[in-house]
């Protein structure tokens, strides 16, 4: 591991300055050593993180969805959750042992990791454990409610937008959007594909990116069928002029809109 690192170490420092030598000019051998030292007490401090469940991945594309990061990172065993980051191009991934987490960010080190075929890069996080939106101590749990909070929303998400994007994936029964949204699936399992399937993606190109957690109620009340929410075990469910559907729960929209979403 030590080994590993230093090649590491050693690499990363010469290509960082390469680099500042082509922007400053200097040449060679003239850079000045504060820099230098500066970058191995970065470095250093990195390496001093100690090991915990939670991986932070960098480097990832623009298309990567959660179920990309599963499918790539899986093999070094059991993952508990991911939190997508899609506009930094990171994410956080939670497995279920510190040993697992240790054979991703080793290997990683070693050898090239590709998610969605494009090499990522690993280290371990600051935090022992991914905080999820429901609070439970089961890091397996899962709820056939989903949140979704829609991020950048260039164009307008309506019921039918949402239904379109998710039903594809599983059965949605009922979505419910305000500033905050959710969507209900007809299953925990249906709720568990979506959220693989769609996490981290874009609803239309370069904008309005899916963000998915579940979500802390496991039904949604829907008090009629509109633009906002829906019902789809109802189709014909009267509209009405009453706005409290509102307190059924939802997704914050300041820089993104959120959608509530039953399976």
């Amino acid at each position: 591991m030590t080994a590993s690192w230093d090649l590491f170490r050693n690499i990363y420092v010469e290509d960082t300055c390469q680099q500042v030598l082509e922007v400053t000019g200097h040449a060679r051998g003239c850079l000045p050593y504060s820099f230098l030292f500066s970058l191995q007490d970065c470095l250093d401090d990195s390496r001093r993180i100690p090991p915990s469940p939670v991986v932070h991945v960098r480097g990832l594309c623009d298309a990567v969805v959660e179920g990309d990061l599963v499918e790539a990172l899986d093999k070094f065993g059991n993952i508990c959750y991911v939190m997508m980051m899609p506009f930094k191009r990171q994410a956080l991934v939670e497995f279920d042992s510190v040993e697992s987490a240790e054979r991703c960010v080793s290997f990683g080190t070693r050898d090239a990791v590709y998610v969605a075929e494009q090499q990522a890069f690993f280290n371990f996080s600051t935090s022992q454990r991914i905080t999820r939106p429901t609070n439970t101590d089961d890091p397996s749990s899962g709820n056939k409610v989903l949140l979704l909070s829609i991020q950048n929303p260039v164009y307008p998400i309506t019921t039918d937008v949402l239904y379109t994007v998710c039903n594809p994936v599983g059965n949605v029964l009922r979505i419910v959007i305000f500033k905050r949204n959710g969507i209900q699936a007809m299953s925990v399992k249906d709720a568990q594909k979506a959220k693989l399937a769609l996490n981290g993606a874009d609803i239309y190109a370069g904008c309005c990116t899916l963000k998915i957690e579940y979500a802390r109620p496991n039904r949604l009340n829907v008090i009629c069928n509109n633009n906002t929410s829906w019902d789809y075990t109802k189709p014909f469910l009267l509209h009405r002029g009453s706005r409290q559907w509102m307190l059924s729960w939802g997704i914050s929209s300041h820089i993104w809109t959120r959608t509530s979403l039953s399976f």
